[in-house]
């Protein structure tokens, strides 16, 4: 359980596979690689890089082009269903600072869910929680709608 509050929980319906939709939101990242990962909003809009480990436990790092970004920890992981994971560092031009701070802790979750639409079209929802301090909420509410936007165009896209 996070230690911040759900300042965000909302799906969406998206025409592919759950594993398509997997792919778009882990990056199609693989141990160790890196990944530009274009539904997480970087500064400019072009997205982070992710790397690091997509299994329970592993460290992901989170960074735009200057790495500067976060660390997090994979606490929940069933592949092509269900990933949360938790702020557990922040990054400052690629060094990384493990002292608290308000974002320590914060976490995203992503829950997939095989559904069909009106005509019998295999498609998942895609359900998103966020536990964020809570003077976070009107921004994120934007941000991760947006970034579940892009998500759904990357996993359509690749249908």
């Amino acid at each position: 359980m996070s230690a911040h509050p759900i300042v965000f929980d909302d799906s969406i319906k998206i025409s592919a596979p759950c594993g398509k939709v997997w792919s778009a939101i882990t990056c199609g990242g693989r141990e160790g690689e890196k990944s530009l990962c274009a539904w997480v909003g970087g500064p400019d809009g072009r997205g982070f890089f992710f790397q690091g480990g997509w299994r329970l436990g592993g460290e992901i790092k989170m960074f735009d082009d200057e790495e500067n970004g976060a660390v997090v920890r994979v606490t929940e992981f069933v592949p092509d269903a269900h990933l949360k994971y938790e702020q557990i560092a922040t990054l400052s031009k690629g060094k990384r600072d493990d002292s608290e701070t308000e974002w320590s802790g914060i976490s995203d979750e992503f829950k997939l869910v095989n559904c069909s639409d009106e005509s019998g079209n295999a498609g998942t929802e895609l359900s998103v929680a966020a536990y964020y301090p809570e003077h976070c909420r009107e921004s994120l509410s934007t941000e991760f709608r947006r970034s579940m936007e892009k998500i759904k165009e990357l996993a359509e896209k690749t249908s």
